[in-house]
């Protein structure tokens, strides 16, 4: 018999003599192939001893104030025979009572891996932002023209613009995904409408015409992503993956889309008012009045007129749209507006009175959506008297605001801010069965493996001696019908206008024996990520392919849409065609882009779970998600020799202490992989289901 210990949270437990503590422990089972699973045990019962009613400080007794919290697991540790077995946490299921008295507590142990769920517990994506404040950057044309041509890099903890002639990505970019217009590329004399991005003739705003820089989004690489989980929840995740040299993992963006329609809508208005009171004179005569907050226009003689030029001149930072707004203050009524401006601008208000008395208070207000970033401002008043005989009444007023210095415009993109909708577990989950990965905790490091790098890297143990041999089965291997592997169901145009006439999803794959029938169920293995069609564009005028691919995020009926979080790999693009970029105020050419893309290039790793052609190069590329980390263990499974064994065996400490899941048990010359281990910790008595290696 063993002697079993338990340690929760450093306190060492009584436990009664004859409870049976058993765990099972498995993390990848061919009966949920899509799951990472950790060791666990059954509920057992503790006694409500002195020592354990300390632990649990009294749980039955729910007067108590600041008591054990159960909502929560707790750091725990199972010991064999003096060594470390299993660290995990313990749940506190409840307390039974006998006549009134706390006879024990229930409990279920749970391996390390399960604890991220808990640690993670329903944050959303965007509470990364803390972690990821080095990318966030001034909305501007210019960077994100510089983020489509060029991208930037994290060097040291700041991003560094790669230079014009790198090949390179880097880490933070604005691959032309069009969040809202639809493009196209004609060479032919354009004509001035349409969303062309080849264009002839000088700058006309509003013509539509070239890509313009609010249709298009940033994009971060899930590899920074992966390190700011790291670093805001305190977890370390292995390299075994989770690294730069994993070009498969290190190139795959995240589209950072979390409302539908263009940057604007995500960003919204940075808005700053003024009232009437907060200019400061600067010389002549003050004309404000009501203590500076409003203008009075009054009748002092019969038939006199009275007007004030509001002159306002606003130099801006940015070359950006904005808008000049003046609001009455108190009825919050515009009395004028001019929209869509660009540079430093000078603008003359008039407010005249036709007889009797008026009282204006204007404040102010400059807005602007992804435009300039700061202003300085200055104001002019002049009030004018007419009267029917006598000579006009001039007097004027000189305005500062802020000593002449630049107000900033809260106009920066928040990466935090953007992140799509979506839970850092479902994020993880979704990883983890995008690319069939394997997790487990070893010397507190979170190990990532794929698959088939997990179970590559185990050991032999031969355990026939151990086995019972009257205690074995031999069935078969649990066969499915079809496996289906999914991304979520589409929303974009082009990914369900391919599917319509493809009869089936892009990216998607239905794995099935084809020549024959199996006798089992169906499966689904459901990603929680967007999977779009690229469009590799052609030239209307010739009909010829471009170098140009674009993605196009709109629904059926082509308007803007969300989706599920869109994963991609981007290339920087060298077409053979010049486009044009629209900036709000001038055209901008460019010969380099970043293309979005389902591969990593011709022939390499795709991010489709079956074979697809490549809508760039146009071949098939069959270097699938399924071919490259599910078709060993898969195939596996449908083999015709394969079996699930089933046996009993007393282990020794020396395979319970040090056995993993990637090790292999020998019995009689036969190899297998482990399924599942059910251990009877007090006993040393195991059930065991193991898979034949074929």
């Amino acid at each position: 018999m063993n002697e079993v210990q338990l340690y929760i949270s450093g306190e060492k437990v009584e436990l009664f003599k004859d409870e049976i503590i058993s765990v099972n422990d498995t993390i990848q089972n061919v009966r949920d192939i899509s799951k990472v699973f950790t060791a666990f045990s059954k509920q057992f019962n503790i006694p409500a001893s002195r020592t354990n009613n300390k632990i649990f400080k009294h749980y039955y007794n729910y007067d108590i104030v600041g008591g054990f919290d159960a909502r929560f697991k707790v750091d725990a540790l199972i010991k064999l025979n003096g060594s470390d077995y299993k660290k995990g946490k313990i749940r506190l299921n409840s307390v039974s009572l006998k006549e009134g008295v706390p006879f024990s507590y229930k409990v279920v142990f749970f391996g390390e891996t399960v604890t991220l769920s808990d640690l993670l517990g329903d944050d959303d994506l965007k509470a990364l932002g803390s972690e990821l404040t080095a990318f966030n950057q001034t909305y501007s044309a210019v960077n994100t023209l510089n983020g489509l041509t060029k991208g930037w890099t994290l060097v040291s903890g700041s991003l560094v613009l790669n230079s014009a002639g790198s090949t390179s990505t880097g880490d933070f970019i604005y691959p032309f995904i069009s969040a809202e217009k639809r493009y196209y590329y004609d060479n032919s004399v354009p004509v001035a409408t349409g969303n062309n991005l080849y264009l002839t003739g000088a700058y006309v705003a509003g013509n539509l015409k070239g890509l313009h820089y609010l249709d298009l989004k940033p994009a971060i690489k899930v590899y920074h992503l992966i390190q700011a989980i790291q670093t805001k929840y305190g977890i370390t995740f292995s390299t075994d993956f989770f690294s730069t040299s994993v070009p498969e993992f290190y190139e795959l963006f995240l589209w950072l889309h979390r409302d539908k329609g263009n940057l604007s809508k995500q960003i919204g208005i940075s808005s700053y008012d003024i009232k009437l009171s907060e200019w400061t004179l600067a010389s002549a005569t003050e004309l404000r009045t009501d203590t500076n907050t409003s203008i009075t226009t009054n009748s002092t003689f019969g038939g006199s007129d009275t007007s004030f030029d509001f002159n306002l001149t606003v130099n801006v930072t940015g070359a950006g749209l904005y808008d000049i707004l003046i609001i009455d203050n108190n009825t919050g009524s515009t009395l004028f507006s001019d929209v869509g401006l660009t540079g430093n601008q000078t603008k003359n208000y008039n407010f005249f009175s036709l007889s009797g008395d008026k009282k204006d208070y204007p404040k102010v207000v400059i807005n602007t959506v992804g435009g300039i970033t700061a202003f300085n401002t200055s104001m002019y008043l002049k009030r004018t008297i007419t009267y029917p005989i006598l000579a006009p009444s001039i007097i004027t007023s000189n305005y500062t605001f802020n000593g002449g210095a630049n107000v900033t415009l809260s106009t920066g993109l928040d990466v935090g801010e953007n992140l799509p909708k979506m839970k850092v577990i479902d994020f993880l989950t979704s990883l983890f069965k995008t690319f069939n990965l394997t997790a487990y905790i070893e010397n507190d490091i979170v190990v990532v493996k794929t698959l088939d790098d997990f179970y590559s890297g185990g050991v032999n143990h031969d355990i026939t001696k151990y086995v019972d041999v009257d205690n074995s089965s031999v069935s078969r291997s649990q066969i499915y019908s079809a496996i289906d592997f999914k991304y979520q169901p589409p929303k974009t145009l082009f990914a369900i206008k391919s599917d319509e006439i493809n009869n089936f999803e892009f990216g998607n794959l239905k794995y099935e024996d084809i020549t024959d029938n199996f006798d089992g169920g169906k499966y689904e293995i459901n990603v929680g990520f967007e999977h779009t069609v690229f469009e590799r564009m052609l030239n209307e005028n010739t009909g010829l392919n471009t170098d140009i691919q674009w993605g196009y995020f709109v629904d059926k009926d082509e308007q803007p849409t969300v989706g599920a979080p869109l994963l991609f790999y981007a290339q920087k693009q060298t077409p053979a065609e010049t486009s044009y970029f629209d900036n709000g105020v001038s055209y901008n050419s460019f010969t380099k882009y970043m293309k979005p893309a389902n591969t990593r290039g011709n022939g390499l790793q795709t991010i489709n779970f079956g074979t697809e052609v490549d809508e760039f190069n146009l071949n098939t590329n069959a270097v699938s998600l399924f071919a490259t980390y599910y078709n060993t263990f898969i195939d596996s499974i449908f083999n015709t020799q394969a079996r699930i064994i089933k046996v009993k065996a007393f282990l020794p400490l020396s395979v319970l202490l040090n056995y993993t899941l990637a090790d292999r048990f020998i019995i009689s010359g036969k190899i297998h992989k482990i399924n599942n281990i059910t251990t009877n910790l007090q006993t040393g008595e195991s059930e065991i289901e193991l898979i034949n290696e074929v």
